[in-house]
């Protein structure tokens, strides 16, 4: 029992999934004796109040006044650790409030960071709607200690540690009980999750591809199998222009809730590479398939000089609605080319289905695969236990931090 204190700050209002894993390692350190409290944006408040953590909550228009919040926190809480969730939305906070974040350097207290996109790997500037490069904010070799999540970085990554979740496969009568309470029938069924920062999209460049990447996958989806459903977990509905009832939206799901449908579906399809949805799913043994867009264009035909396949006249319209086609690896976002050297030779993404959204064909066959192969889908349940497996080889968050404040 070590009897630390840590103080978590989740300060980025698009920060659901890190918050979360910020959770999940002040659970364990607590689980070791360890307190923990959290200053949170009101965004993600819900993850750490289910949690049972004390927290203090900072509203959006705080602004400049956060500093003096986090301040007081750190002088009242006395922590031996400031552990930042993640480092960039954290750093990225302070820079669009004109705050120099040296000031959390001042109290003599060791800051160690959740470092979500592998910064040895990545450059520092992100391709955001397809125009000008974003600047991030540097400074990540100040930290006394990062924390690399696996996935989404690589199991031989410095810093690496196991985020891979304990979702258990469920036995087939539990998944069928869990089917019946949802008023599911035995047609097959796919989990879409979103989240705020998907929706929320002010760029004019980012709501068409916002609009048009729903409506491409659901027609995919329908030529997978007409009787489909596609199970929505989000803040809001998709902005498909037809649904009927194979199209199911929850805005959101108790968390125990959550892993028993995570555990009937037939496979999880996801538009954000490193959604943490994909890794409970790979934990839990369920195939996932990520869309991604590696092809960009102003025009039509630019798009389908270099398109991977044949495109089809109902997808045709709707790239004609949304450009300039700009590519992604986080829909709608971006991040293709600043992630880009993170995902080369990342095993990670042998083990999740990776397919570009412009290949209809390649698509549509994997979807019915990993329902209708039994050997298909066998193998990829096989892939994801080896990779399990190895990434349970490496250290928790909490050996590290550990290791860093020792």
């Amino acid at each position: 029992m070590s009897g630390r204190r840590h103080l978590f700050l989740a300060l980025d209002s698009a920060a659901w999934g890190r918050t979360s894993l910020g959770v999940t390692i002040a659970e364990e350190l607590r689980a070791a004796g360890d307190d923990c409290r959290f200053v949170v944006h009101s965004a993600s408040t819900p993850v750490v109040a289910a949690a049972g953590f004390p927290f203090d909550e900072l509203t959006p228009h705080m602004n400049g006044l956060s500093r003096m919040y986090i301040e007081a926190c750190i002088e009242s809480e006395r922590p031996d650790s400031v552990v930042l969730c993640d480092f960039h939305g954290c750093a990225n906070y302070f820079l669009r409030r004109d705050i120099d974040p040296m000031f959390l350097w001042a109290y003599g207290v060791p800051v160690l960071a959740l470092d979500i996109w592998n910064s040895a790997e990545t450059d520092c500037d992100v391709d955001l709607f397809g125009e000008a490069s974003k600047p991030r904010a540097t400074g990540i070799d100040r930290v006394a200690g990062r924390l690399v999540p696996v996935p989404f970085g690589r199991p031989t990554a410095e810093a690496a540690y196991r985020a891979l979740g304990t979702d258990a496969p469920l036995r087939p009568a539990a998944r069928a009980a869990v089917r019946r309470g949802l008023g599911l029938d035995q047609a097959p069924v796919v989990l879409f999750c979103t989240a705020d920062w998907q929706h929320q999209v002010q760029n004019a460049r980012g709501r068409r591809l916002q609009h048009a990447v729903p409506e491409i996958l659901w027609r995919y989806l329908r030529q997978i199998d007409e009787q489909i459903r596609l199970l929505h977990v989000g803040p809001a509905p998709l902005s498909l222009s037809v649904t009927d009832d194979r199209y199911l939206w929850r805005p959101s799901l108790p968390p125990e809730t959550f892993t028993d449908v995570l555990g009937t579906v037939d496979f999880v399809l996801s538009a954000n590479i490193s959604a943490t949805t994909n890794a409970r799913a790979v934990a839990a043994g369920v195939p996932v398939i990520v869309v991604q867009n590696s092809y960009s264009g102003d025009t039509l035909e630019e798009i389908e000089a270099t398109a991977p396949a044949p495109i089809s006249p109902a997808v045709r319209e709707l790239i004609a609605g949304a450009l300039p086609w700009y590519s992604f690896s986080l829909w709608p976002l971006g991040y293709r080319q600043y992630l880009a050297p993170l995902l080369r030779d990342n095993p990670y993404c042998s083990v999740v289905e990776v397919v570009e959204i412009l290949d209809e064909p390649r698509f549509v066959s994997t979807g019915r695969q990993l329902i209708f192969d039994t050997s298909a889908r066998d193998g990829a349940k096989d892939r994801m236990s080896k990779y399990v497996a190895r990434v349970g080889e490496l250290p928790t968050a909490g050996q590290l931090i550990n290791q860093y404040l020792n």
